[in-house]
């Protein structure tokens, strides 16, 4: 799987609930719309790897005045690393989210039911895919709100949290 961004279809979305494939018929990843938490399931299991799934957050799913990102952390197995984000947004229609990398690639989707859920493989450029900022776009494009990812923790001997892929 290539660095950068995850193709993803929406699966199903309530207002409590965020279903996706990324990549499509590859992995099933679920948005809790009230704890923010995430679920991995892995659909396609690569050879020699191993079925089970994982989770992150539940810190709780805020309504902010435009852009809440409630779901943030990385995931990883299979040979790939991934960072997740998502939130809520207010309006719930006719508005984007936009989310840009350090290399400077870009990435714009559409929320469903409020929420919205951007997956990123960071294997093969782990400096270049980390998720820098999260703007909210209007009907016109324009910036609605833009919130700055602070970057990757590291630890307290200056490396990354999570072993090179």
């Amino acid at each position: 799987m290539p660095p950068g961004f995850v193709p993803e279809i929406v699966i199903s979305s309530s207002a409590s609930k965020l279903t996706l494939q990324a990549p499509p018929g590859i992995i099933r990843w679920t948005l809790d719309g009230d704890s923010c938490s995430v679920d991995q399931t892995w659909l396609l299991v690569p050879e020699g790897g191993s079925p089970g799934g994982g989770g992150l957050g539940s810190a709780g799913c805020p309504w902010a005045p435009h852009l809440s990102i409630g779901a943030r952390g990385t995931l990883g197995g299979n040979g790939a690393l991934f960072s997740v984000i998502g939130g809520r947004v207010l309006p719930p229609t006719g508005v984007q989210i936009r989310v840009e990398l350090a290399n400077n690639a870009e990435m714009t989707v559409e929320p469903y039911d409020a929420m919205w859920l951007v997956i990123v493989q960071r294997c093969g450029d782990y400096e270049g895919t980390a998720i820098r900022s999260v703007e909210l776009l209007g009907a016109d494009n324009s910036v609605i709100e833009r919130k700055v990812v602070e970057p990757d923790e590291i630890d307290l001997h200056g490396r990354r949290p999570w072993p090179p892929c």
